[in-house]
């Protein structure tokens, strides 16, 4: 038994899934070709679990193992046993990270110590996997981080860029009600970038 906290990096997720931003959450649940383009996004991504029972650490091997496996081809295969066998006897509340990133790189976390590290394009896409592709076995954890995801990435950029335009804005009438002509230059600068 664990909880699963996704973490992604905000802004880049929010410009590399631009297509899906109005899309209502309810209605990324059913397109594959959201869940594909969050999987292989190139933005930095966290998976992070604390485990609430104990579990012996073959039984939380086989757990990784077979959905991983699954996910492969056979040239990665090594990469998968590699990854399962760096996996440490946990104790219970221990807090398990898996990190990706943009580069094909995975690497496992326990307690906050790197256990395991690679590069590996298929372990970056098979590891998402198993909690967000169409063959996941946990379609309701699924629809939970999708709903979240939207909430917490879609609609927080689009309140910051909210925000940057309404600072632009302020700065542009405060620049033309003083007549200063280099604050005028800097807030459209500013607009230019927001």
């Amino acid at each position: 038994v664990y909880h699963l906290a996704f973490y992604v990096d905000s802004a880049a997720a929010d410009l590399e899934l631009a297509a899906f931003r109005d899309v209502e959450p309810s209605s990324l649940l059913s397109q594959s070709d959201f869940f594909r383009s969050l999987i292989n996004g190139r933005f930095r991504k966290l998976f992070r679990m604390r485990l609430y029972k104990i579990s012996w650490r073959q039984r939380m091997q086989k757990a990784l193992q077979a959905p991983l496996e699954r996910r492969v081809s056979s040239t990665s295969i090594a990469d998968v046993k590699q990854l399962v066998d760096s996996f440490p006897a946990v104790a219970e509340g221990a807090v398990i990270t898996f990190a990706v990133n943009g580069e094909d790189h995975v690497t496992l976390e326990v307690e906050g110590r790197v256990v395991y590290e690679t590069r590996s394009k298929e372990l970056f896409v098979a590891l998402q996997g198993i909690w967000l592709d169409d063959d996941t076995e946990m379609m309701e954890l699924r629809a939970n981080l999708v709903n979240k995801f939207s909430k917490c990435v879609f609609e927080k950029e689009r309140n910051l860029r909210e925000k940057r335009r309404e600072s632009v804005l302020q700065l542009l009438s405060d620049a033309v009600a003083r007549r200063d002509v280099v604050a005028l230059r800097a807030a459209l600068e500013s607009g230019r970038e927001a």
